[in-house]
């Protein structure tokens, strides 16, 4: 029974020997990839050449093969672990791929070449399009976040950007080094790369921003207000809820607070009556771009902005002293007008930037919603999120002031918004006004204090007729 035993240990022991030599064989065969396996057969051979040295150099070359045999079992130890490891590995991974519901036609499972916290590396015969399908469910069960599917020349390889954690912070104040140039502003901070946001008006015709009160949406129009001044282009704010509460300080630096239906729907002409001037200057200059135009004529056309704090007050008409006929009759001109700027104000330089904290299906509905090429959401309910987003993704936003969603075409990112302090207006010149432009009391006055050096608010009304 103990010879039984012993042979059996010894048939094993030969065995595991065997295996162990044969992968250190493999293992030292890969020495082109591994220059350290370079290091361990110089010390082995350096071992033999002692042995043969100190044996008086007896033993010929036989003094080298125990050194080398050691060297290979080691080789193979360490092989044979690593097997394995990536055996468990493998399981564990097929198991994962299992709960996601990724399987190939076969039966096999998708093959991890590479896992780190940069990025997944995947040997697959299921196509890119179709692996983006399952980002969700690869997120959830392997615990990452992707930032996005990247195809290489190997069309089975696939690898999976992941997304970084970066430490932005919750509040960061606008500096003037975040200006660039008439169009582009630079709005915050994407939460996952810290890289900035920008917002280029060259490539999309208007803006829409929501969320809920307290979430940043009044003081990123501001401050894309604040930048469009800076860049000496006009701007237009209407602010009809809160009576142009949110604009005083704008108030000598931008062409017109609007706080009134009337007001809008004459301010709406005279952007029509913008754009058909730059329709002709545009025909006779033979270009199709503000920036073919700047190019070849040598002006400096800047763009003119219509600021609207909330969209849904601006289309909701309430005149006091007007009919109910009169009330619809306004609101359809308003909305017809606000559809033709949208649509031909993008090349021509005359744009849209619009909020709203209580979108409506009714007034944003498909054909409006349609206008804003760019759409910002700061935390806000499901049913906003999906009208102003199309998901649900604002919805899921803590509770950071600040901290929003912006969709750029089928593209969304987290980011944090830049603050916008109104003292920053000071670094506005006051606008230059004549006599003409004031039709109020003490007009004269007004306008002997209203220059470039005073910072002081002059508070006037504009007759924009």
């Amino acid at each position: 029974m103990l010879y039984t035993w012993l042979d059996k240990l010894i048939i094993f022991c030969f065995k595991l020997g065997g295996k162990i030599m044969l992968n250190g064989f493999k293992q030292a065969w890969e020495w082109k990839k591994d220059k350290r396996l370079y290091i361990g057969f110089g010390i082995s051979t350096l071992l033999g050449l002692i042995w043969w040295i100190y044996s008086g150099m007896k033993w010929g070359i036989f003094v080298f093969i125990p050194p080398w045999i050691l060297y290979l079992f080691i080789l193979g130890t360490i092989r044979t672990h690593s097997d394995s490891q990536n055996e468990k590995k493998r399981k564990e991974y097929d198991y994962k791929f299992s709960l996601a519901g990724i399987k190939h036609r076969d039966g096999t499972y998708p093959m991890v070449l590479d896992f780190d916290n940069t990025h997944m590396t995947l040997l697959t015969y299921i196509d890119i399009y179709t692996l983006e399908s399952f980002k969700n469910k690869l997120e959830n069960v392997f615990n990452i976040s992707i930032d996005k599917f990247q195809a290489t020349k190997d069309k089975q390889i696939i690898k999976l950007i992941l997304k970084q954690e970066v430490n932005v912070k919750d509040i960061e104040i606008f500096k003037d080094e975040y200006l660039k140039s008439d169009g582009i502003f630079n709005i915050g901070l994407d939460v996952n790369s810290g890289s900035i946001i920008q917002l280029n008006f060259n490539n999309f015709a208007n803006l829409l921003v929501g969320g809920l009160p307290g979430g940043g949406k009044s003081k990123l129009i501001q401050l894309i207000g604040y930048s469009a001044l800076r860049y000496g282009c006009k701007i237009h704010c209407v602010d009809i809820g809160k009576g142009g509460l949110d604009y005083k300080r704008f108030l000598n630096k931008c062409e017109s607070i609007i706080t009134n239906h009337v007001e809008f729907s004459k301010v709406l002409k005279l952007f029509k009556k913008e754009i058909k001037r730059r329709q002709k200057l545009f025909f006779d200059a033979d270009v199709e771009k503000l920036q073919e135009y700047n190019e070849v004529t040598g002006e400096n056309l800047k763009r003119e902005y219509l600021i609207i704090d909330e969209l849904g007050e601006a289309l909701e008409v309430d005149v006091e002293g007007m009919t109910e006929k009169e009330e619809k009759e306004l609101k359809k001109d308003i909305e017809k007008d606000l559809k033709s700027i949208a649509r031909l104000g993008r090349a021509l330089g005359c744009n849209i930037v619009a909020g709203t904290q209580r979108p409506d299906v009714g007034i944003l509905e498909g054909q409006t919603r349609s206008m804003f090429g760019c759409r910002v959401c700061f935390q806000a309910d499901k049913a906003t999120s999906l009208i102003v987003l199309d998901n649900k993704m604002a919805d899921e936003l803590p509770e950071t002031a600040g901290r929003a969603i912006v969709k750029k075409r089928k593209e969304y990112f987290t980011i944090q918004v830049f603050k916008f302090e109104k003292w920053m207006l000071k670094n506005v010149p006051n606008k230059k006004l004549q006599k003409e432009d004031l039709k109020v009391i003490g007009a004269e006055e007004n306008l002997q204090k209203n220059t470039d050096n005073e910072k002081d608010i002059v508070t006037i009304d504009f007759d924009i007729d």
